[in-house]
């Protein structure tokens, strides 16, 4: 039995001692398995891409492109193999001598589009300082400004909550791991601390007729009021019309605007 690489020499000699030039024969055991690799690693791409597989000895590479294992019935590789969507390659390699490599798979996700970044708070009014976070739907790097000017990758990287005191346009943009860019997009935040001023048709008096007050507001609003020299509150008469005045009476009233800044009683 031959169990490694041998040369045997021979020769033979007849009854009549005639002898046969030498002749040999080279035996080659080969029990190592081909290793087949992969120019391109699983993960996610931009764009379609090409794969390439090599063996570390003369073999023939076979593979599949559907998730299914390969067989010796399978395609033979012969060039790059094309990927122009989310691909699952499975493939082998079988020598000369049927030594197979272990069959290996690379999954190539093609992913052409760019995430999408989200505000927790709305474009809206509000009346104290606000957070702005921003969130992504997949891993990516968000860029933002908070000057008006349109966000480029220069720009500040967002980390934390964006404090905002007052009224700001903020501009984002993500990128994600394999470089697709959101659209810029944009938040408007309009930050009103301010009361109004509620005023009076009638001033502080005395009068010798019956009065009709009406009360106005710089600024849309709901004015609250008393007429019994109690300090009005939210529960309050709300004014819709003038208030006819036919006694003397303390007239008290305040203002709520549309975000909740509350003037003082006047």
């Amino acid at each position: 039995d031959v169990s490694d690489t041998t040369t045997v020499k021979f020769f033979s000699v007849d009854l009549a001692g005639n002898e046969e030039t030498v002749q040999e024969v080279v035996i080659e055991i080969d029990r190592l398995n081909p290793v087949v690799s992969t120019s391109l690693a699983s993960g996610s791409y931009k764009g379609d891409q090409s794969v390439e597989l090599s063996s570390t000895k003369e073999a023939t590479i076979y593979y599949t492109t559907d998730g299914s294992q390969p067989t010796t019935s399978s395609t033979v590789y012969s060039s790059e193999i094309s990927i122009t969507d989310t691909t699952t390659l499975n493939y082998f390699s079988v020598d000369d001598v049927g030594n197979e490599s272990t069959k290996k798979t690379v999954t190539v996700i093609i992913d052409n589009q760019a995430a999408t970044t989200s505000s927790l708070l709305a474009s809206g009014l509000y009346n104290t300082n606000k957070a702005v976070d921003l969130t992504t739907n997949e891993t990516a790097t968000i860029y933002y400004t908070t000057d008006g000017s349109n966000p480029t990758t220069q720009s500040t990287q967002y980390s934390n909550a964006i404090i905002i005191s007052e009224t700001t346009t903020i501009k984002y943009f993500s990128v994600d791991s394999v470089g697709n860019i959101e659209a810029v997009q944009s938040l408007e935040i309009e930050i009103d601390k301010q009361a109004a001023t509620t005023s009076s048709s009638v001033i502080s008096g005395s009068y010798t007729s019956n009065q009709n007050v009406a009360l106005t507001s710089n600024e849309i609003t709901t004015i609250y009021y008393t007429v019994d020299g109690s300090r009005p509150t939210t529960s309050s008469l709300e004014y819709t019309d003038q208030i006819a005045i036919t006694e003397t009476t303390t007239l008290k009233y305040f203002s709520v605007d549309e975000v909740g800044n509350e003037e003082g009683i006047q």
